[in-house]
């Protein structure tokens, strides 16, 4: 398993989805959000069994890569120097062990985005998905 963090894209993920210790918005300004600043859900996202994916585009054709995985919780004495990491702590966070070859993950995720949903049987809808659509489907 490998152990890998993201943060969601400009804040967004669903409150219920938040840990015990709950959802709060966080006020704040990055280079890319102009003189205004900007609002996000501010939470870490609960455990359980889901599924994390990326679809995109190589070479003109689209291809999507799955992987199963569990959200975890940090130890709290860590969670805040975890979420610090990726530089952007007030984003939503969710801590994932990834089951599969992370060197095929790595090999085949081609940007910083995903998307993660809860629930095993979203695997098999995601492939089952690419292959209806034509879409090459990286699964491990």
């Amino acid at each position: 398993m490998l152990y890998i963090f993201f943060h969601t894209d400009f804040g967004v993920v669903p409150p219920c989805l938040a840990n015990e210790a709950g959802v709060s918005l966080a006020g704040h300004g990055i280079p890319t959000e102009g003189e205004a600043g900007g609002l996000s859900i501010d939470l870490v996202c609960k455990s359980g069994k889901g599924v994390l994916a990326r679809i995109s585009r190589v070479n003109g054709k689209f291809k999507i890569v799955v992987v199963r995985c569990e959200v975890v919780q940090p130890d709290a004495s860590e969670l805040e120097a975890r979420r610090h990491e990726c530089g952007i702590p007030f984003w939503p966070h969710a801590f994932v062990n990834v089951d599969g070859d992370a060197g095929k993950l790595v090999e085949n995720w081609n940007n910083e985005y995903g998307c993660l949903g809860y629930g095993e049987d979203l695997y098999d809808q995601i492939i089952d998905f690419g292959n209806l659509m034509g879409i090459e489907v990286v699964a491990f």
